[in-house]
């Protein structure tokens, strides 16, 4: 069967997490969506809902959001942040 993986972020760029929980996985939809905004606007206000919140990936992990300006304008210019539009991918 199919996994449903989703992209998510680290402090070293793009990982992507087996996230069972449709809750969590819609908390990360929304992450992408604030760190979208913050990229454009540059209003650190929108990442405050995440800071200090994780999810729990299918192994029972806990991935903390990024949310320090810091490590995510180096992420950007990197270019480890892309493809919001595209947020999931399958295995087997």
């Amino acid at each position: 069967m199919a996994r449903r993986l989703i992209r998510f972020y680290d402090e070293l760029g793009e990982i992507w997490l087996d996230v069972p929980s449709s809750v969590a996985r819609s908390r990360i939809g929304s992450y992408h969506n604030a760190v979208d905004a913050y990229l454009t606007e540059g209003d650190v206000g929108f990442l405050g809902p995440f800071r200090g919140k994780a999810v729990r990936d299918a192994q029972g992990k806990l991935h903390p959001f990024v949310t320090n300006p810091r490590i995510l304008d180096r992420l950007a210019r990197m270019g480890a942040l892309f493809g919001f539009e595209d947020i999931y991918k399958y295995s087997s």
